[in-house]
């Protein structure tokens, strides 16, 4: 049984057979596995655990050699977060070069009247 966590209340979790019986068919194909890690400190340590036990039971030598993908959606947002950073600084730059222009702009107006 789980335990509301406010968050993630519309998941079903059903045992594998069942749902291979009853909803999604007598497919021998998983498309994706989602896990939740305990902490953020552990992503790390689970996504290499869970690649060397999908790799021996794929029979995988390589790890260049996967017929599958594995993403941390932690990598996902610090991605997101240095492209917002990199807007900020850029926007913030744009209006130093206007404010620059502008006050250079307007003393001269000034004295040409």
């Amino acid at each position: 049984m789980l335990t509301s966590d406010g968050q993630n209340d519309n998941v079903a979790m059903v045992p594998f057979g069942a749902a291979r019986s009853y909803l999604v068919g007598t497919a021998n194909q998983v498309s994706q596995i989602i896990v939740k890690s305990s902490s953020a400190a552990d992503v790390n340590a689970a996504q290499d655990q869970i690649g060397r036990i999908l790799d021996a039971r794929h029979y995988i030598k390589s790890p260049t050699n996967r017929d599958f993908n594995m993403r941390a959606f932690q990598n996902l947002i610090q991605q997101r977060g240095q492209f917002i950073n990199f807007l900020t600084i850029f926007t913030a730059a744009v209006a130093a070069i206007s404010l620059i222009v502008g006050g250079i702009g307007w003393p001269t107006s000034c004295w040409s009247r």
